[in-house]
């Protein structure tokens, strides 16, 4: 009985070490990004990485990768930010993930993937990944799809000299999920405008507002699109997690749809409007007085 006592005594404390070493609250789903690339200027050559966490996680260990050059971040150099992210946080770090053999900005390439450590064939070693380009991406991008952070022979589009890749999703549908944003190093990322309205955001795509912004409980949201196309109107905290789907359906062209969110118990802070077109994304501020 002393035996068994003993041995049951021993394989806790196993388990126990063992998730004490663990170096990343490991993601609950293909769609949970808590630490990701967020944005990557590959003409200038740097990677942002946000930490979507509610936690601060020191990153100084973490590997980025761009087949075959890999590098530990505490090696890079730091244009803002720290390894030791608080929670809604970002890292800027001098990253060249184009892989176009003169490394010509005007027809990009490239990769990058976000490791928990060494780079390997472990997908559960892999947080997040982005593609560029038509080119194939070595094995890269055949891990992020183990991983269930991409598709393999997919790729995001490239972006207009200027501007940068940026991701404006949830994790759902990898290659769409990013975009062309305005360079923000240290921000949150920022959609390009083609004019601005009071109230409001105007594009040749669709327009938006928001408002009363700021609110108490209740905000309207009315969105218009010039073309008919499924789209996605959707509530996000700063730490990237959806509190709300407004919309996930067709809407048809030139007609202006209203939709009612309703804060409820949420805690007061600024929030995060996002619209998905077929052809065009972008993301709007709010805040909730509470």
């Amino acid at each position: 009985m002393r035996e068994r006592i003993l041995c049951l005594l021993l394989m806790a404390a196993a388990v126990g070490g063992a998730a004490a070493q663990a170096p990343h609250p490991r993601p609950a789903g293909a769609s949970a990004l808590p630490i990701r690339i967020n944005e990557v200027n590959y003409e200038v050559r740097w990677v942002e990485i946000f930490n979507g966490n509610d936690q601060r996680i020191n990153v100084a260990s973490y590997w980025l990768c761009t087949s075959p050059v890999c590098a530990q971040l505490r090696s890079l150099r730091v244009r803002s930010g720290r390894t030791a992210m608080a929670p809604a946080t970002f890292l800027v770090v001098d990253w060249d993930a184009n892989r176009n053999a003169d490394g010509d900005p005007e027809s990009p390439d490239g990769e990058v993937g976000l490791f928990v450590s060494r780079p390997s064939d472990d997908a559960g070693n892999l947080l997040s990944y982005v593609a560029f380009g038509a080119a194939q991406h070595d094995g890269l991008d055949s891990v992020a799809t183990a991983a269930g952070r991409w598709q393999t022979g997919a790729a995001a589009a490239a972006v207009p000299a200027g501007a940068t890749l940026s991701f404006f999703g949830d994790g759902a549908t990898p290659a769409a999920d990013w975009g062309a944003g305005t360079p923000t190093p240290g921000e949150f990322n920022a959609q390009i405008r083609t004019g601005v309205e009071a109230h409001g955001e105007t594009h040749d795509a669709f327009a938006l507002q928001a408002y009363p912004n700021p609110f108490h409980a209740g905000l309207r949201v009315r969105l218009t699109v010039a073309q008919p196309q499924r789209v996605r109107l959707a509530v996000y905290d700063l730490l990237g997690r959806r509190v709300a789907v407004l919309h996930d359906a067709v809407l048809p062209a030139q007609t202006p749809r209203a939709f009612s969110f309703e804060a409820g118990r949420l805690p007061g802070g600024r929030y995060l409007i996002r619209v998905a077109g077929e052809r065009f994304s972008a993301t709007r501020t709010v805040t909730l007085l509470k």
